[in-house]
C-alpha cells in the first residue's frame, strides 16, 4: 500500500519538475509551482499516516547519510515559504553560519518534522510572522534541559520570556547569521563560518509563531495521536492529529527531543534538539552536485533503468539526460 501510493506521488512530482524546467510561460510555471508544493504536501500527508501504522509496529525507520544541510534548509524553506506566503504572514529562516556543512543525519525525516512543526505554525496563525530559527551547539553528544534554553515562554518567570525576545529583535544585527525570507531563498556559501572540528554536536531548531496560543491544560495532549488543540473553542481544527505525534516518536528515535512553550494570544514555539555528527573530509566533497556532474561528464556514462512503473522511466532518463548520461536500456 505504502509502495503503490509513493510511487504515484514521486511519478507525479517527477513530471511537474521536468515540466517546470520547459520553456513554458510564466503563468504555466505559477500554475506548475502551485502544482509541485500541493503534490509536496500530499506526499507528506501520506508519509504521516502511514509512519503511524510504523509507530504501532515499532517499525519506525532511522536511515542517517551524509546530507549537505544547507541545501535541505533551502529545499525546506522553499517548500514552507510559499505556506507562509498563501497564508499573508510574514516569515523568516535563520541559519547559523558555523553549522558544518555536511552532517550525518536522516534527511528525509528531519525534512519530516520540519513540514510538521512549520504547518503546524503556518495552520494557527491567522497573522503576525512564522520565525524559524538553526542553531549549532558544538562539542555536545546528547541532548539535556540546557540545550533549550532561553525558553521563550514561561508561565512563573516572564523575565527569562524578555530575555528570549530580546535575543529575537536584536538577531538581525548579528553578522553570524544568514537570514532567509519570502523573497530571499538561498544561503550565500560564501559567507559560512568555517566549524571547528567536532566530533559531534547537537541541531537545535525553533519554530516561532505569534498564533492563538496553546492552553495550558492542553499542552500534555499535544503529541498524542489524533489529538487538536485550540485556546478558541469556536475555532475549526485543522489536519490529521498525526504531525506532532509523529515529530515526537521521530525525535526520540534520533535520540533527540522536541519542546513546546506558549502563551494564550501571543504564539506558540516548538523546539527540537537532535545530537548529530559532522561528516568532515574527503567524503564532504563527494556531495559536491557540480564535482559530480564533471565526473560523471568524462566517463561517457550509460545506464540501464529499473522500475515498475513506465511513467518513471521517462522521468529517469530525462534527469540523467540533464546529467549527461546516456540510457540504453529499459526494465
Amino acid at each position: 500500500f505504502a509502495h503503490e501510493l509513493r510511487n504515484l506521488m514521486i511519478s507525479l512530482m517527477g513530471n511537474v519538475a521536468l515540466a517546470s524546467a520547459e520553456a513554458v510561460t510564466d503563468k504555466a510555471k505559477e500554475l506548475l509551482g502551485n502544482a509541485e508544493l500541493c503534490a509536496e504536501m500530499l506526499l507528506h500527508l501520506i508519509n504521516n499516516i502511514l509512519d503511524t501504522g510504523k509507530v504501532e509496529l515499532g517499525d519506525l525507520e532511522i536511515n542517517p547519510t551524509p546530507v549537505r544541510i544547507y541545501d535541505t534548509l533551502e529545499r525546506v524553506w522553499g517548500v514552507c515559504s510559499e505556506l507562509i506566503k498563501d497564508r499573508h504572514l510574514r516569515g523568516r529562516m535563520k541559519i547559523q553560519k558555523n553549522i558544518p556543512q555536511v552532517l550525518n543525519i536522516d534527511n528525509y525525516r528531519l525534512t519530516q518534522i520540519f513540514l510538521n512543526l512549520i504547518g503546524n505554525a503556518v495552520k494557527y496563525t491567522d497573522m503576525g510572522e512564522v520565525d524559524v530559527t538553526v542553531e549549532w551547539l558544538g562539542e555536545q553528544d546528547c541532548v539535556t534541559d540546557k540545550c533549550f534554553e532561553p525558553v521563550p515562554f514561561n508561565e512563573e518567570n516572564d523575565i527569562d520570556e524578555g530575555i528570549f525576545e530580546m535575543e529575537q529583535t536584536l538577531s538581525i544585527l548579528n553578522q553570524n547569521l544568514h537570514f532567509l525570507n519570502l523573497l530571499t531563498k538561498k544561503v550565500d556559501r560564501g559567507g559560512l563560518i568555517r566549524p571547528k572540528n567536532y566530533k559531534n554536536g547537537i541541531l537545535k531548531i525553533t519554530v516561532r509563531d505569534t498564533g492563538i496560543g496553546i492552553p495550558k491544560n492542553e499542552m500534555n495532549k499535544l503529541f498524542q495521536k489524533f489529538t487538536q488543540v485550540s485556546s478558541d473553542p469556536s475555532r475549526k481544527k485543522l489536519g490529521t492529529g498525526l504531525g506532532l505525534f509523529i515529530t515526537k516518536e521521530l525525535c526520540q528515535r534520533m535520540e533527540g527531543d522536541v519542546r513546546v512553550y506558549s502563551k494564550q494570544g501571543r504564539g506558540s514555539a516548538f523546539t527540537f534538539c537532535l545530537p548529530v555528527e559532522p561528516v568532515l573530509g574527503i567524503n564532504a566533497h563527494l556531495l559536491d552536485r557540480d564535482l559530480m556532474k564533471r565526473l560523471v561528464l568524462k566517463k561517457s556514462l550509460k545506464a540501464m533503468v529499473v522500475d515498475d512503473q513506465t511513467f518513471n522511466h521517462i522521468i529517469m532518463r530525462e534527469f540523467l539526460h540533464k546529467l549527461g548520461v546516456e540510457v540504453t536500456a529499459y526494465a
